[in-house]
């Protein structure tokens, strides 16, 4: 894969899940530089390093509600607590949208408008952001310290129609050919060009979202938007263990001392079995050892007493809960068989049994672990197993912008959306493929199988050019065979598989569209009503006087979602 611009990462990584709570008035973070007195370099890049941090203080929760990574409660409400969004919180008001307002403000009489333009899409984008997690948050009052204690609650629309038009802004500063191109961007190298794509390509989003099918098609028809491997907006981690750590979060939870993450069942039975050709006839997903890891061959003879998940063939599984039947009989529960995809089912919040050595890890993409050809090895390697963590943080692929115009083009006319579908798919395969440099001296042995013969790791195991054809022709034969409903469901199942790694746009595609069709259920009968938004974190909700405990339910939807599907 060809990383641009690889850098070792100056921080300290940041857990991805939440982060200790401020007041929403603070200005600047106390553990980060002062943006008063920070040299414009050392603010670019503490800009750019708490975007990363933004983004993936939201990613797991919100992915998890989208089936792509593993809830660890019964209950939506006891998923989605006051803490959960702190991390997400935290970094834009006291990170990022003070940091970018220095930044503006430390321009003065210089020109400095790449620098500001890029940053002000990063702004964009987290206001949206949080508008797509928790729906109305405080915007037009917010950062104003004493002067206003208890800023008030903006309307999620108006805050994203104040993010579009920052987009605007940002795309006026960027087109400014006298200012001179940040030395140190880390996610375009200075290329100013690609950031105005990028914004594009984020108006597009939002418009998606929001259901405008003609500021969308605008958009599209005008021809600057993300198409393409090279324009990929991606934050690129490093391969350095300590001093600091640059490692994927991935590869982190996975690849030191502990067992790591439960993989989520159903996204990988989405993969590694669910999936079948025109024909009937079952095909696996080539991504499929990219994304997982197995550390075993075969889970079906553990201990039901000591592991508490019944891992017989599906779909006839004695310990099948009852409400596993009707529209999701076909689905296997406790997905694990002979295969070894041990993980967890949806909503499964019991304890952790003694199951590392058999658990299901993250595999080589996006975090950088190890690419699976059946050796099964244990993964708690301290740190030197596989990619060593040298993955990507997703934020908008090329993959990404097409499965958006297959679904926008979809909702026009049933068979609209197929020469995007295509793309997204091919945009994806090579995408993941790419990944085989980090392991490149594995993938490229030749071993022994049980049976004698010898194989190569690659064209036995990984993509090959015929693997890649064969599996993009079953899913475009799929989606020509398929009614106008089997086409979006189509779509939206390769397009959940193809943005693994980002969370929010997986939570934001179900929340829309309510597909795919046949999401795995909860594994309790009754886990509550869906978390339809995240809550306020606690320090809001204690410290603001605006706050309205009736406006803080996980019932209520964001304001592009009003009228969106019932889910589950």
């Amino acid at each position: 894969m060809k990383f641009v611009n690889k850098i070792l990462i100056v921080f300290a990584f940041v857990g991805f899940i939440s982060a200790c709570d401020l007041e929403l008035d603070q200005q600047i973070n106390p553990n980060a530089l002062d943006p008063s007195t920070a040299s414009l370099d050392d603010l670019y890049n503490s800009i750019q390093l708490g975007f990363k941090d933004q983004v993936e203080s939201g990613e797991y929760t919100a992915g998890s509600m989208a089936r792509m990574y593993m809830t660890v409660a019964f209950t939506y409400n006891a998923a989605v607590t006051n803490t959960t969004m702190g991390g997400v919180w935290n970094n834009a008001y006291a990170g990022i949208f003070p940091d970018v307002d220095a930044l503006i403000e430390k321009q003065g009489t210089n020109n400095f408008a790449v620098h500001v333009g890029s940053a002000q899409v990063l702004k964009a984008w987290t206001m949206m952001q949080l508008v797509d997690l928790m729906g109305d948050v405080p915007y037009s009052e917010a950062g104003q310290g004493t002067d206003v204690i208890s800023p008030k609650v903006d309307a999620g629309a108006d805050v994203y129609a104040a993010a579009i038009a920052l987009l605007d802004e940002a795309i006026t500063n960027l087109s400014d050919a006298a200012a001179p191109a940040p030395s140190n961007d880390q996610y375009y190298g200075g290329d100013r060009a690609k950031w105005v794509t990028l914004a594009n390509t984020l108006k597009m989003q939002a418009y998606l979202n929001t259901g405008d099918a003609t500021s969308f098609n605008a958009i599209v028809a005008a021809g600057d938007v993300i198409d393409d491997a090279s324009e990929d907006f991606q934050f690129n981690y490093g391969s350095q263990r300590v001093n600091p750590n640059s490692r994927h979060w991935m590869y982190n939870s996975s690849y030191e001392q502990g067992d790591g993450d439960y993989m989520n069942n159903y996204f990988m039975y989405l993969l590694a079995a669910e999936q079948v050709d025109a024909a009937g006839v079952s095909i696996v997903d080539p991504r499929t050892r990219y994304y997982f890891y197995r550390k075993t061959g075969d889970a079906t003879n553990l201990d039901i007493a000591e592991y508490g998940c019944h891992l017989s063939v599906y779909p006839d599984q004695v310990e099948r809960p009852a409400h596993w039947s009707g529209a999701f009989a076909n689905l296997p529960y406790c997905y694990g068989k002979a295969d070894g995809y041990y993980g967890r089912d949806h909503l499964n919040g019991s304890g952790t049994p003694p199951d590392g050595p058999v658990k299901t890890s993250y595999g080589l993409y996006p975090g950088g672990g190890a690419f699976d050809y059946d050796e099964f090895k244990d993964t708690r390697t301290l740190g030197i197993f596989g990619g060593l963590g040298e993955g990507i943080l997703p934020v908008m692929l090329s993959s990404h912008a097409w499965f958006m115009r297959a679904e926008m083009a979809e909702s026009a006319a049933a068979g609209g959306g197929r020469d995007a579908l295509s793309a997204g798919v091919s945009a994806s395969l090579a995408k993941v493929r790419s990944f085989k440099s980090l392991v490149s001296a594995e993938m490229s042995q030749d071993i022994t199988l049980k049976d004698g013969s010898v194989v190569n790791v690659e064209s036995f195991y990984g993509m090959t050019d015929t693997k890649v054809s064969d599996y993009l022709a079953d899913v475009l034969a799929v989606y020509d065979a398929a009614d106008a409903a089997g086409k979006k469901n189509l779509i939206a199942k390769q397009m959940l598989i193809a943005i693994y790694g980002n969370g929010v746009a997986a939570y934001n595609m179900w929340r829309r569209t309510g597909l795919p069709s046949n999401m795995s259920p909860g594994l309790e009968a009754d886990p509550g009503t869906f978390a339809y938004r995240m809550r306020y974190p606690q320090s809001y909700t204690t410290r603001n006087g605006n706050y309205d405990e009736a406006t803080d339910l996980i019932t209520n939807r964001v304001f592009w979602n009003v009228s969106g599907p019932t889910l589950y």
